[in-house]
Parts: structure tokens; C-alpha cells; sequence
């Protein structure tokens, strides 16, 4: 970081003498107009990461090519300044990467990830095959990829996003409350740039089960747990290998062979409350549909083959809720617009799947921070270190 710091201001130092040069001049020829220009596609391609900037217009010689130049140069040495500013290599990266997004074309950055996953294809052929495999299992979460086909749609979802809702993504960074969290979010849309498998691994929390990091939480025997996607009960299992005692858990699962799995594994552990039903934002019915031939990926739509029930934990919890942790196949947001009443009012822990969907991964922080202002938020990334796919991360509110 240093090192790079201190190079940009040696070309900082050049290129101010340059405008002195400018200045005294009266006419600037052809072959030094290009010069220029290359010089500063040179260091548009250092700072930025592309090799212009839209307020420099590269194809052309204007009239105010002197002005012109130096407004970039001003810019160039505002970006400087600001990164000096910066306090440590996370900081740094974090704000190159997206310096890197504002400069570039939607076009662009969408040409950069599929080269690098083209590399992949070619250096490791099983590899990709498995990548793009995976990826159209769960197809109806982030889009289908086929680089023979020319479908990278998963990749255009994930570009678009990140060009829309740049602002979105510096919030969540300046409000994620320690570095292990703004390291994970760096690390997530690096790799959706980048498909760096060995980056994204080494994101992986190793040191506590998921969902629970003894460094964020503190449970009581008083808590009052609610499991949304209790799956076959492995994560009240780990809950209870973790804590010992609670007061309370309700399990919420809609996969009716889950369901039974789960009372079998469960059995012999008082005060749990088992709750066949979907969760949302209103009471009524949905259906539900089984994705990719996974129970556990089953989700609710509003077509399916299988109708069940639906309530919102406002309406079907009447106690107070110390903890709620969320694996639902996208239905997170919803479900948290209908436990509203318990957020604003009981500020309990939270712990939210925000991978199912790529807005999701600031739409839920800023749904819990306008539920309780006071909420600290971090993230954790759980997935496997063979998993292709950029999922298993959570959000987490801790009052």
C-alpha cells in the first residue's frame, strides 16, 4: 500500500510539471497531444483500473484540451490525497475496488469477469464445468451461466448491481462494525469480479459453528431462540452443543420429511416448538417448490405444486424474542417485514442469510438498521472450502 502510494506521487510530481510546460506554451502539437493522452491512459489504468475516465475525452483533441487536462490532474491528485487518508490495507482495497466499478463500463467489467472465468475454463475444464453445473441449479437465485452459449447472466446480475447501488455498498462498509466483516464484503464482490476461489476461502470463519460467533453474541439461559429454516435441526443442535441451556425455541420448517427428520434428531429436548409453516409478511397461504431436487433449497413462490400455510411471527409468537436466525431460500426480507413488531421492540439478535439474492446483501442490513438505529452489524462468511458457489454468508444485528 505504501509502495503504491509513493509511486503515484512521483507521477503526481511529473505530471504537474507537465502543466507548467503547458501553460508556457502557445501551441502543443499533435504528437505531444498524444503523449499526454497515453500518459494518462497509463495512470487512468494504475489509479482506476480502466484506462479512462469519463470527464477525459480520450478519442478526441477539444479546444479546451489544456482545462481539460488539468481538471483530470485535479482529480488525479483529490484521488491521491483521499488515499493517503486511508488508515490501513482493508480501507484501501475496498475503495480501489470501487473506484475501479465508477471508472469502468457496465460493458467492461462484465468483459473482465468473463475473461476470468474463461481462464478457469481454460486452465481447469472440470473445474468450470462444475462451476457453471452448480450455478444453473440455482439459476432462480443470481442467473444461468454458459460461457459456450454466451449466457453470462449470472454475471450481468452481479455487474449491474454493483454499478446501480455503488452507494448501497459504501454505506454498508462504513457500518459493518469490525474488520473481519469489511473483509468479507470486500472479498464477496472481489470475487464477483474475479471468480478468485482462493480469496473467497480464505474468508471462511474457521474458529466458531455458524451462525454462532461467540465474539458477536452473548446467550442466556433466558433466550428465546427462533429458528426460520430449521432444515433437519442441526442448527438448534449446534445452538445447544454452543450455549447448553435456553427457555425457548421455536423451529420453523416447511418441508414436511424435514420436519419429521428434525423431531426425530430433537427428541429428548424439552421446550421446542415445532411450526410446519411458511414465514412472511402476511398470514394466508403460499406455495412451496422444491429447486433443484434439494429439500433443503426448497422455497415459497407464488406457483408451486404443494400449498401451505403462511404467518408472520408478529401474529404467531406472542413472547418476547431474544434471537432470530434466518435461512429461508430468499424469503429473508419478508420475513423480517413481518417480525417487525418483535425488531422494533425487543431488539433482538439477529442472524440473516443475506446471499439469496445479490441486493440482498445490503437490503437486509438497512431493513435491520431502520428497524433499531443502534444495531451493530457485522458479516461472516461459513461456506465450504469446495464450494463454488458465493453463498453461506450472514448478516448479523447484535443489539
Amino acid at each position: 500500500m505504501r509502495k503504491e502510494l509513493i509511486q503515484l506521487e512521483n507521477i503526481l510530481d511529473l505530471l504537474q510539471k507537465a502543466v507548467v510546460i503547458f501553460r508556457q506554451s502557445p501551441h502543443i502539437d499533435d504528437a505531444s497531444v498524444q503523449e499526454i493522452l497515453s500518459t494518462v491512459e497509463e495512470v487512468n489504468a494504475a489509479v482506476y483500473g480502466c484506462n479512462r475516465l469519463s470527464a477525459f475525452p480520450f478519442h478526441e483533441r477539444p479546444d479546451n484540451f489544456r482545462s481539460l487536462y488539468e481538471q483530470w490532474l485535479e482529480n488525479f491528485s483529490v484521488e491521491l490525497q483521499y488515499r493517503k487518508s486511508l488508515g490501513n490495507k482493508i480501507d484501501y482495497e475496498f475503495h480501489i475496488l470501487l473506484s475501479h466499478v465508477a471508472a469502468t463500463s457496465e460493458d467492461e467489467l462484465i468483459a473482465e469477469a468473463v475473461a476470468s472465468l474463461d481462464k478457469i475454463r481454460q486452465l481447469s475444464p472440470m473445474m468450470y464445468e462444475h462451476i457453471k453445473s452448480i450455478h444453473n441449479i440455482f439459476r432462480h437465485l443470481w442467473g444461468s451461466l454458459d460461457l459456450e452459449m454466451n449466457d453470462t447472466d449470472l454475471i450481468n446480475s452481479r455487474v449491474h448491481t454493483m454499478k446501480c447501488h455503488l452507494e448501497d455498498f459504501c454505506w454498508l462498509y462504513n457500518n459493518l462494525a469490525d474488520y473481519r466483516s469489511k473483509r468479507v464484503l470486500y472479498g464477496i464482490l472481489r470475487f464477483w469480479l474475479t471468480f478468485d476461489y482462493d480469496y473467497k476461502s480464505s474468508l471462511k470463519e474457521n474458529n466458531f459453528d455458524e451462525y454462532y460467533d461467540f465474539d458477536l453474541l452473548n446467550c442466556s439461559p433466558e433466550e428465546c431462540l427462533v429458528d426460520l429454516g430449521a432444515y433437519n435441526g442441526d442448527s438448534v443442535l449446534s445452538f445447544i452443543h454452543n450455549w447448553g441451556t435456553y427457555k425457548r425455541i421455536y423451529c420453523y420448517e416447511m418441508t414436511p420429511s424435514s420436519m419429521k427428520e428434525m423431531q426425530n434428531n430433537l427428541q429428548g429436548f424439552d421446550n421446542i416448538i415445532y411450526r410446519q409453516v411458511a414465514v412472511g409478511n402476511t398470514n394466508g397461504s403460499i406455495f412451496m417448490k422444491n429447486f433443484a431436487g434439494n429439500i433443503s433449497s426448497n422455497a415459497v413462490t407464488a406457483e408451486g405444486n404443494i400449498e401451505i400455510p403462511m404467518v408472520t411471527l408478529d401474529s404467531d409468537i406472542s413472547e418476547p424474542i431474544t434471537f432470530i436466525k434466518m435461512d429461508i431460500e430468499g424469503s429473508e426480507l419478508e420475513a423480517m417485514k413481518g417480525a417487525e413488531g418483535h425488531i422494533r421492540g425487543q431488539k433482538p439478535k439477529l442472524a440473516v442469510c443475506s446471499y439469496h439474492n445479490n441486493c440482498h446483501i445490503f437490503e437486509i442490513p438497512k431493513l435491520m438498521r431502520e428497524y433499531n438505529p443502534q444495531y451493530k452489524l457485522y458479516m461472516r462468511y461459513y461456506g465450504s472450502m469446495d464450494n463454488v458457489m458465493l453463498s453461506e454468508f450472514v448478516t448479523f444485528a447484535i443489539p
